[in-house]
């Protein structure tokens, strides 16, 4: 990814991803982490055309919260290195 060509809101974003992922101790950060950090705002422009689209967000939030469930993490006491995913 190169920083220079990337939106403010981009970046802010990729942020946001990177610092769920080692909040939650998981070993790389991907698209469900950006995912989530797209939706972390109920009165974000990213919400509300889900919502404009017939999407429930709430029970989109839990299925992101779900699969965020499901990511691999480092052990307790260990500082593990954060990868980015392939996809991103």
């Amino acid at each position: 990814m190169n920083a220079e060509k990337m939106t403010q809101k981009t970046i802010e974003t990729i942020g946001q991803a990177q610092r769920l992922a080692e909040e939650r101790r998981h070993t790389q950060v991907g698209q469900i982490h950006v995912l989530y950090a797209l939706t972390n705002d109920p009165d974000d422009l990213n919400v509300q055309l889900l919502s404009a689209l017939g999407v429930n967000t709430d029970e989109f939030r839990r299925a992101i919260e779900t699969e965020l469930g499901k990511q691999a993490t480092y052990g307790s006491g260990q500082t593990g290195r954060l990868y980015i995913t392939q996809e991103l």
